[in-house]
């Protein structure tokens, strides 16, 4: 599950699910960046080795 919120609480995407896939996360990415926002920061919940792919996903993007 992912969503993206301002630094003021304003939903900005509202909360849904995304596969551990390229196309998934591609769109992901382009949903953001839409908003143009200057800093972002990702908090994602630890969940054994599942989190990894998004993890390595939003580091490579320079998240």
């Amino acid at each position: 599950m992912v969503t993206l919120v301002s630094s003021s609480g304003e939903v900005l995407i509202d909360p849904y699910k995304v596969s551990h896939s390229v196309n998934d996360f591609a769109s992901l990415l382009n949903r953001i960046n839409k908003f143009k926002l200057d800093n972002i920061y990702v908090i994602m919940e630890s969940t054994g080795i599942y989190h990894r792919p998004i993890e390595r996903f939003f580091l490579e993007n320079n998240f």
